[in-house]
């Protein structure tokens, strides 16, 4: 199989504030308001690219990937939820993969709650704990609080990483890049296209053959073979550099 591993919030997906110029479809609700969409070009593409096999990697919850059209759609055979922690096989958690992820962040698991604690402090949020092993809550400073807690806690085996106004805390081995190691360990994966938008993708993009990234992430990078996209909306542009793999005959 030849696999395209993706980011969904603004990698894919775009959150109802953004601005598609376009036309735009409607991808996600929440308690009845619309929340989510893809460009019309991205929808059409990974609706016909029965030649490619999207894996989303995300850090959405199962619950809130659940909420989404994609899977249904676009007849998504696997995903990797909760930053990796989590593998849907078929729409069905598979659960010796769960139970690995415990007990490969077991030791981390006091720390987490200390740290998540201290989140919720600072955030004056509730902190959200899908899953018990990650949390996170939300911030209008989201910066300044993961520098507080990077300061105050210097340890190191606790990921703290902002996505936009949400402040994670994961284990350090429970990342994208782990997550992906994983899954290839699993299944026979010819050819690796990734895609993604932040600094919790860049695990995720060092690990594929042809990584496909936002500028922003440019100085983090350190694939020779990456592709970097422009601007805020950059579905179409991935789109566009995986059909020019396609009629390379990479993937």
């Amino acid at each position: 199989m030849n696999a395209f591993f993706s980011d969904l919030d603004n990698t894919l997906i775009y959150s109802h504030r953004r601005t598609i110029t376009g036309n735009r479809i409607l991808v996600e609700r929440l308690n009845g308001k619309e929340q989510s969409y893809m460009t019309e070009y991205a929808f059409s593409f990974f609706r016909e690219a029965d030649w490619l096999t999207l894996i989303p990697v995300t850090t959405r919850s199962e619950e809130q990937y659940r909420r989404l059209l994609l899977p249904e759609v676009f007849q998504i055979q696997f995903a990797l939820l909760c930053n990796g922690g989590k593998l849907l096989v078929q729409g069905h958690e598979d659960p010796e993969w769960t139970e690995q992820t415990l007990e490969l962040v077991r030791e981390d698991l006091q720390d987490l709650g200390m740290l998540g604690s201290r989140l919720g402090d600072l955030c004056n949020q509730e902190v959200r704990k899908p899953e018990k092993y990650y949390c996170y809550s939300i911030s209008d400073t989201p910066e300044r609080i993961c520098g507080i807690l990077r300061n105050e806690y210097p340890k190191g085996n606790i990921r703290i990483e902002h996505d936009h106004r949400k402040i994670y805390l994961f284990p350090q081995r429970l990342n994208k890049g782990e997550a992906l190691r994983r899954f290839m360990g699993k299944y026979k994966i010819n050819v690796t296209v990734g895609a993604g938008d932040s600094i919790i993708d860049i695990p995720m993009l060092n690990e594929v053959d042809y990584p496909l990234a936002s500028a922003s992430l440019r100085e983090s990078m350190i694939s020779p073979a990456v592709r970097m996209l422009t601007g805020e909306i950059i579905s179409d542009q991935i789109c566009w550099e995986l059909e020019t793999l396609h009629q390379k005959g990479i993937v």
